[in-house]
């Protein structure tokens, strides 16, 4: 999931996301892999009702993995071009 963008352009992906969890909810198995805390989804989406709607539908039945340590993806940059999770989930790039 990708942070930053406009309000607007926010609430659209938020709608969109919605949409599909909600086509899904009850029907198939979805996987969501995201560096942003579901206390974020909020502030990333920029509609805390979508977000918490999303969050609802998501966690209703789910298993939640949580992995920490170093990321698998970065292992072989040097130290000085890792970003830190908190960075990489505030820098607007695409994923």
């Amino acid at each position: 999931m990708a942070a930053g963008g406009s309000s607007a352009g926010a609430a659209s992906r938020a709608d969109l996301l919605f949409q599909l969890v909600s086509r899904r909810y009850e029907r198939r198995s979805t996987i969501v892999t995201t560096n942003v805390g579901l206390g974020s989804w909020a502030r990333v989406f920029g509609d805390p009702v979508a977000a918490s709607a999303i969050a609802d539908r998501l966690c209703h039945h789910c298993h939640v993995i949580r992995i920490t340590g170093r990321s698998y993806r970065t292992k072989d940059l040097a130290p000085q071009d890792r970003a830190s999770p908190a960075g990489a989930a505030d820098s607007g790039a695409p994923r």
